[in-house]
């Protein structure tokens, strides 16, 4: 079953490294524009916890295991984890998902939720990204640096996921204010929507 525009909901993926500032904006959006924030960690301690991983999983230990899901499923695990929450959300929902790390992520959404899924991707220099990894609060036990989180192989390749995006936003000299800008004028850009006035 397919929700999104045709049931009035905007649905927009977001990916970037860990650090570049995408759940910073989910959050605004939530708080400022009424926004419905579905998170793929959630999705993937529910996977966890039906296989048994039990809890306070380190970091390296859902990598490995995301990226498992991935190969069996295709990348699927993400879309289908989401599609009963999106299909319980009221129509002109703007529902924002954090976050898809592979191509096949965001095809298995396209097909399972809305072929016209949006993709934003939020990217920032590297010794940003080590400050904000550094400073970040986290639900996870977290690898000690920044370079071990990007010794994983997926989140490596995060940054190719630009040229699969919609929209780039480069978030290391903004203000989230000012990221949140940039997402709202692409937002209004796109046809049918109305500005926000909030």
């Amino acid at each position: 079953m397919q929700t999104g525009a045709e049931d009035g909901k905007l649905i927009v993926a977001f990916s970037g490294r860990i650090g570049s500032g995408k759940t910073t904006l989910a959050r605004r959006l939530v708080s400022r524009h009424d926004a419905c924030h579905l998170r793929s960690n959630q999705v993937l301690r529910s996977c966890a916890a039906r296989d048994d991983l039990g809890e306070g999983i380190e970091r390296v230990v859902l990598q490995r295991y995301s990226a498992a899901l991935d190969r069996t499923t295709g990348g699927s695990w993400l879309a289908e984890g989401l599609e009963p929450e999106v299909a319980r959300l009221p129509s002109g929902s703007l529902v924002i998902i954090d976050a898809i790390r592979l191509p096949e992520q965001l095809a298995r959404l396209r097909e399972v939720l809305e072929p016209t899924v949006r993709h934003v991707h939020l990217r920032a220099p590297g010794r940003t990204l080590e400050l904000r990894y550094r400073l970040r609060e986290t639900e996870f036990v977290e690898l000690p640096t920044y370079a071990e989180v990007l010794a994983d192989e997926t989140e490596a390749a995060v940054p190719a996921m630009a040229s699969w995006a919609d929209l780039v936003i480069d978030t290391g000299e903004l203000a989230p204010h000012e990221v949140e800008a940039a997402f709202l004028r692409w937002l209004e850009s796109l046809p049918g929507r109305v500005s926000d006035q909030a």
